[in-house]
């Protein structure tokens, strides 16, 4: 494993299990520990590559880990979300029903889950605190900006962060709406669209913003 840091490429062994097929690298945790995401999570000393910790779940882990708030939170493949110390304890696990397909988003003390049916929140002890059923086919990722929960896809939507109620629906008309999470700055939204202009043709791809 490859990594650039303070302009320096450094290469990081990793100690142990074999780990070849991993992916999904995201950023270090509080205690400076980088982590790697499949069917068993990883954690890794920065500096020696020694393995501190592995944590098992019973599905692969197709989407990324998030730290936040002292705790690490994974959603694995089959719908299973886990709430671990940083020391890899499992504190608490919910099923949300269906498969994750994208990394959930953390802010102001809630966890947003986005799963094929439906978005979840959750507080941090794994309480659910409301669910957003949708029956949009094509969501690809969430932000959050002050209480307004934003999701791409087609339509782009947001929702209120406190209880889920939604705040507006916006049609796209793109080739599967807008790609990944919305981007939130002074009031205004960013998203990355894939346009076809006409049939036939190859796809151009636009960032929009809204206002």
């Amino acid at each position: 494993m490859a990594l650039r840091r303070a302009g320096r490429l450094r290469e990081l062994r990793h100690r142990g299990p074999d780990v070849r097929r991993r992916h999904g690298v995201r950023r270090r945790d509080e205690g400076g520990r980088r982590r790697l995401d499949a069917g068993t999570l990883y954690a890794l000393d920065p500096e020696s590559g020694d393995l501190d910790w592995t944590f098992d779940t019973e599905s692969a882990l197709s989407v990324a880990a998030v730290v936040a708030n002292d705790r690490l939170y994974v959603a694995a493949r089959d719908g299973t979300v886990h709430g671990l110390s940083l020391d890899g304890d499992e504190e608490w696990a919910e099923d949300v029903g269906s498969r994750v397909y994208t990394r959930p988003t953390y802010a102001n003390g809630r966890l947003f889950v986005l799963t094929a049916a439906d978005i979840v929140a959750f507080d941090d002890g794994g309480t659910e605190l409301w669910r957003a059923a949708s029956e949009r086919t094509q969501m690809t990722g969430m932000s959050v900006a002050a209480d307004t929960l934003y999701v791409g896809g087609e339509p782009l939507f947001a929702l209120d962060v406190t209880d889920g109620s939604e705040i507006f629906d916006l049609p796209v008309g793109a080739y599967h709406g807008s790609y990944g999470a919305p981007v939130v700055v002074d009031d205004v939204m960013y998203a990355g669209i894939c346009i076809k202009e006409e049939p036939g043709s190859l796809y151009d791809n636009y960032v929009r913003a809204y206002v």
